[in-house]
């Protein structure tokens, strides 16, 4: 008998941690398509002297690192060679409110070439919300 129980917590003990595994790489894949989605949101007429302006824009004049402000992250870049636009990608983390971790916006931007100035072309959001078990996860909604 002892033998057999023994035996049956080997056996099971394999399919339990199968199952674990199964969990996180699904919430693994799920991650990486939220890494993609993001809401379209309404875009300024305005016309901007640099990048920076626009990441000011939509963030406002937060302090690079400032005890409990969030910390602001701009990358500029174009996401394919023949992209017609530079693209910012501006994250604001490390709130401290509730569930609500941080924010990030995806903008596509093109120069004015006549005065060297920048218009936006596109713009998107989205939210980065604490999840249950405490790991940062992105939402096309505001956070619980």
């Amino acid at each position: 008998m002892k033998r057999a129980l023994i035996l049956f917590a080997l056996l099971a003990l394999p399919a339990c941690q199968t199952v674990a595994q199964n969990a996180i790489a699904k919430r693994k894949i799920v991650s990486v398509e939220k890494q993609f989605e993001y809401n379209k949101i309404e875009t300024p007429e305005t016309i901007f002297e640099t990048p920076l302006d626009i990441a000011q824009y939509y963030v406002g004049a937060y302090p690079m690192v400032v005890a409990g402000r969030p910390l602001v992250d701009v990358k500029i870049g174009r996401e394919t060679e023949s992209a017609p636009h530079l693209t910012m990608l501006i994250t604001a983390s490390g709130f401290e409110v509730g569930s609500n971790y941080g924010e990030q916006w995806r903008i596509r931007i093109a120069s004015i070439a006549a005065n060297k100035d920048w218009r936006i072309a596109s713009a998107e959001h989205r939210f980065q919300c604490l999840g249950s078990d405490g790991i940062p996860d992105w939402s096309l909604t505001p956070c619980p």
